[in-house]
């Protein structure tokens, strides 16, 4: 995330790096310019020897007449900026060498000339003029012109910015930092709002006075526009309450169906459950009878029949029992302790005998230790394990030597309770929608598709899970549920 920089400082930025940038450009512009007039200057001085010093120079030397040149070259040497002036006549006499005294020249320029003397058309070379000009007092004159014009452009740059900054911050940066303040304070869930837009203008409008202009006159329209906003999303929540009512209704009716589809199956089982009780009882009964009327009947055997029927008629009131809890709402029931195995035991009770009708092998195999209990509502998960046992036989039941297997055991501080069938698996299309209400794979009419994504509900709830194993070779459903705090601290 980038540093926040406001407008006016980036500004400032801008306009003092082009200026200095502009003022350097210029500074060294005017610089070269003045250093190629002094360039031109020193051709001129040189052009005016060559013109004017050379020919009387050349004259002097044809005639052998010395004695005026080196007060005439000092003079040169005191008047202009010549460091050293040497004059050798062709014949290799030295006429003139001196230079100034204690002087050594940092910027140095060597130009040697000939001197020539007209012999009547005929130009003769008589000697060579040396002379070393030098350019230090140029160069420090730049420099110094440079550093000024450099401070001084510096300078200005920095109070017109500075100026420029001040302009543009009170007719700008301010009235966007007010645009920026009234939307940030206004309240787009409100219609109405008391914070209002002011921005007081000077001088002749300009585009922020448009800006501010437009905000205000389409401010009516943004309110209407957002109280609209908030009729359509309330009405649509009203809708979606109500539709959500009537799904958890649908969902309801669907699940009682289903429970009264399950009673309808079990009722033929429970029925020949019963009479068998019934059917012991009635003997047990008979033969204690036929005891009593003899003249000295056994009571002790009497009494044995009678045991024995007592506990028939405790079956068969434990079936009834079982089938009615079965059949009722376990919504509203309190969470109570339960072992694995009272949750294991009734299941026999309650699909046995419609699985004895299809031949299917059922069997139940449970490692958990007798005292191992977890926190639940019992007839709830009665039901979610009805649902995933009849799931079972559905899809095995048409096998030859179909199986299904309940197993049990801990898994840490975790019950785990596996259905396995023999079944291959499931599809992957089929696996990735089962566990959605009402998603079933059964024809119209033969299923409500509420059995897994009841099961799984029931089991969320009690802080577990199920969840179908994709890597065991058979049809596998497990269901983990944590132990009872009490049991853990047992064990």
């Amino acid at each position: 995330m980038s540093r926040r920089l406001p407008i006016a400082k980036k500004l400032l930025v801008m306009v003092l790096t082009t200026s200095t940038i502009l003022s350097t450009l210029m500074t060294v512009a005017q610089i070269v310019f003045e250093y190629k007039e002094k360039q031109s200057q020193q051709a001129d001085v040189i052009a005016g020897l060559e013109t004017g010093l050379l020919p009387s120079v050349g004259q002097r030397v044809w005639d052998y007449d010395f004695s005026s040149i080196p007060d005439q070259f000092r003079g040169l040497m005191k008047n202009l900026d010549i460091a050293r002036i040497k004059l050798e006549t062709s014949t290799g006499k030295i006429v003139f060498d001196e230079s100034r005294p204690d002087f050594k020249p940092q910027f140095p320029i060597n130009i040697e000339m000939p001197v020539v003397f007209d012999d009547q058309g005929n130009k003769v070379k008589v000697a060579t003029l040396s002379v070393q000009f030098f350019s230090d007092r140029i160069i420090a004159e730049i420099r110094f012109h440079f550093l000024t014009l450099f401070v001084f452009n510096l300078i200005k740059t920095a109070i017109v910015s500075l100026v420029l900054i001040t302009i543009f911050r009170r007719t700008v940066t301010n009235p966007l930092l007010e645009i920026v303040d009234y939307f940030e304070k206004a309240d787009v869930n409100k219609t109405k709002s008391d914070h209002q837009l002011t921005i007081h203008r000077k001088g002749p409008e300009d585009e922020i006075t448009d800006l501010v202009g437009y905000i205000v006159a389409h401010e009516r329209q943004l309110k209407e526009l957002q109280s609209a906003q908030q009729n359509t999303i309330q009405s649509q929540e009203r809708a979606l309450e109500e539709s959500d009512e009537k799904l958890k209704e649908e969902k309801a009716r669907s699940e009682m169906s289903a429970r009264l589809a399950h009673m309808a199956e079990m009722a033929s089982g429970i029925a020949h459950e019963i009479n068998n009780p019934l059917a012991i009882i009635q003997g047990y009964f008979g033969v204690a009878k036929m005891e009593c009327k003899k003249p000295a009947p056994d009571l002790t055997t009497v009494q044995g029949y009678l045991v024995k029927g007592e506990q028939s008629v405790t079956r068969a009131a434990k079936i009834v029992s079982s089938l009615r809890d079965f059949a009722r709402d376990p919504a509203n029931d309190p969470i109570s302790r339960v072992t694995i195995r009272q949750i294991l035991d009734d299941l026999p009770t309650l699909i046995g005998m419609k699985i004895k009708t299809t031949g299917v092998n059922f069997t139940i195999n449970n490692l958990c230790p007798d005292d191992v209990e977890v926190d639940c509502r019992k007839v709830a998960v009665d039901q979610a394990l009805y649902a995933l046992i009849n799931n079972s036989l559905e899809a095995v039941k048409s096998q030859q030597g179909g199986w299904i297997r309940v197993e049990s055991a801990i898994k840490g501080s975790r019950v785990e309770i596996s259905i396995v069938d023999s079944g291959k698996g499931i599809a992957p299309d089929v696996a990735a929608k089962m566990f959605q209400p009402f998603f079933t794979t059964k024809e119209v009419g033969q299923g409500a598709g509420l059995g897994l994504s009841m099961a799984q509900g029931v089991f969320t709830h009690h802080g577990g899970e199920l969840y179908y194993d994709k890597s065991s070779p058979n049809t596998c459903f497990k269901i983990v549920m944590p132990v009872a705090a009490a049991t853990m601290k047992s064990a």
